[in-house]
């Protein structure tokens, strides 16, 4: 799949991602890291989120509380 926005294309073609930006190669790897770049540059734009809502609320949550997140060090 080929996503274009303004001045920023994002190919999700074969195993990797890739972020362009005004025709330079600004980013080639994980997709997710892809789509999260893609919103840092275009300012996290509603029409990108809404397109790619789906990847988005897919990636798990931490599962920790926070007193388990805490070393006993810490306490």
């Amino acid at each position: 799949m080929i996503y274009r926005h303004k001045n920023f294309i994002l190919d999700m073609n074969g195993s990797k991602g890739k972020l362009y930006v005004n025709g330079w190669l600004r980013f080639m790897g994980d997709h997710y890291v892809a789509i999260t770049m893609l919103l840092r540059f275009s300012e996290n734009h509603p029409d990108v989120r809404a397109k790619f809502k789906t990847q988005l609320e897919m990636r798990e949550k931490p599962r920790f509380t926070e007193t388990e997140r805490t070393t006993p060090m810490q306490k």
